[in-house]
């Protein structure tokens, strides 16, 4: 990832170690700060964050959550298996090489899957979506070979499937955006002050005409993560996306997580999980949850998938249905905390709460990342250009 250091630095950083300070500006751009190792630890020390991402889901009622859903994700109907079900019946002609596939691989012996489940109705039309995507990501790839593919073109695929989910029911009960602008819990270091961080894209659950956050104006400060939005509506960042090298790609998603983890610990909701994506090195997608575990942010990960496998795009495409099934137990939560929401936030929360932000940092400093901040999707709404 190119870095512009004429917008990732400032001069007035504060910290013990004045004398560094000077001898090198101070970081004051996500970006940057993602690809400075050193910088980056010292951050997440502050921010509370644990930067080793756990590849085994412990043991607790705190992450059943979390093994359910990588438990449904190998669980598929006896018909997605065979060719000439009738769920295959309006298959496009070039889409029929991925059907082949997904059932060849599905009747693999000794295959992780297990079959017999009842699924919803909807998963004849998710598959189609998903031998779309297959097809899309492979003229993708050849486009890129002869140097025509864009960054555009890549996200295609990622943001085909959350889209589907997020619009496939008629509650609207998540919202699937581009390009936002998250503030970040003020983590300042002697050699970094970083108030935002872009993301590529995020999924929201949207609380409206919510009473309790609604009559505490502190709250709506406190608890407003999205810059530039209207406070009246709480929104809760539920998954953030990220389309980025697998290395910087990942901190700059950490850094998205521990804002919307600022936002669980404001409403007092550390127990809920919040979660990442991040497509890196073109094909592949890897799926993090992340929670408040005893004062400490710590991110787990789901699992790792291929975007020229079918059978693991259905894989992916069944955890993002059950992390948007668990928004909706989420939001009830918080409705059922408005009692505890409606009372004045404490001076400690206060205090330990969003980095200061000014115009020159807002947007992470590039006015050019700023474009497109629309949803993906809306009710009655085709697919955004772009």
């Amino acid at each position: 990832m190119s870095v512009k250091s004429s917008v990732s630095f400032d001069d007035d950083c504060t910290g013990s170690d004045m004398s560094i300070a000077r001898a090198e500006p101070c970081i004051t751009s996500a970006m940057t700060l993602a690809a400075r190792t050193d910088e980056f630890s010292a951050w997440a020390h502050e921010a509370k964050l644990d930067l080793v991402i756990e590849t085994v889901i412990p043991s607790g009622m705190v992450f059943e959550p979390i093994r359910t859903l990588q438990a449904a994700s190998t669980k598929f109907p006896d018909w997605l298996k065979t060719p000439d079900s009738p769920e295959y019946g309006f298959l496009a002609p070039n889409h029929r090489k991925w059907r082949d596939r997904l059932c060849s691989k599905l009747q693999q012996s000794g295959s992780c899957y297990s079959f017999g489940h009842n699924w919803e109705a909807d998963l004849p039309y998710a598959v189609l979506t998903i031998f779309q995507i297959c097809h899309h990501h492979e003229v993708v790839r050849l486009s890129n070979r002869d140097g025509l593919g864009s960054k555009a073109d890549m996200r295609f695929c990622i943001d085909t499937l959350i889209a589907y989910i997020c619009e496939v029911d008629t509650d609207r009960l998540t919202y699937y955006f581009a390009k936002r602008t998250l503030r970040l819990p003020d983590c300042t270091t002697n050699r970094a002050k970083v108030a935002t961080t872009m993301v590529d894209g995020a999924i929201a659950i949207r609380v409206v005409d919510f009473e309790p956050y609604l009559s505490n104006p502190d709250l709506q400060q406190a608890a407003s993560t999205l810059v530039n939005r209207d406070t009246l509506v709480l929104e809760l960042i539920h998954c953030v996306v990220g389309f980025k090298s697998l290395v910087n790609g990942e901190n700059q998603m950490k850094m998205a997580m521990v804002s919307a983890l600022h936002q669980k610990k404001v409403l007092g909701i550390r127990t809920q999980f919040v979660f990442g994506i991040l497509q890196y090195n073109q094909d592949f997608v890897q799926v993090n949850a992340a929670c408040w575990i005893v004062k400490k942010m710590k991110i787990y990960r789901i699992g790792r998938f291929s975007l020229h496998s079918p059978a693991a795009l259905v894989q992916l495409y069944i955890i993002l249905r059950e992390i948007k099934q668990l928004a909706n137990e989420y939001k009830e939560q918080i409705i059922r905390s408005g009692l505890a929401l409606a009372r004045p936030i404490s001076d400690a929360t206060l205090k330990s709460g969003w980095a200061p932000m000014n115009t020159s940092t807002a947007g992470e400093s590039n006015s050019s990342e700023l474009a497109g901040e629309d949803l993906i999707v809306q009710p009655g709404w085709a697919f955004k250009s772009r």
